[in-house]
């Protein structure tokens, strides 16, 4: 949250973000990545999000877990042998 207090208009919200909505909507976002390549550029985008806002490291440890998972679930997927329907 970022509050700004100016002379000619006194205090404003410029920037409002809830930890728990961020959180669900990145959790979704990971989970959607279908292949490991979109999956890796997300993981660099939240890893800068995780610095820029300085998150507790139990937050980035829980986003570390679920893009580990999916990242598993993907290299499983992509290592199993393609069936052809007839």
């Amino acid at each position: 949250m970022l509050f700004v207090h100016r002379r000619d208009r006194g205090g404003q919200f410029i920037s409002y973000r809830k930890l728990k909505l961020w959180l669900d909507a990145i959790t979704v976002l990971i989970q959607k990545t279908k292949s490991l390549d979109e999956l890796w550029q997300l993981g660099l985008w939240i890893r800068q999000e995780c610095k820029k806002f300085d998150y507790a490291e139990p937050v980035v440890e829980y986003l570390r877990c679920v893009w580990a998972k999916h990242r598993d679930n993907l290299r499983r997927l992509s290592s199993e042998p393609r069936q052809i329907m007839v």
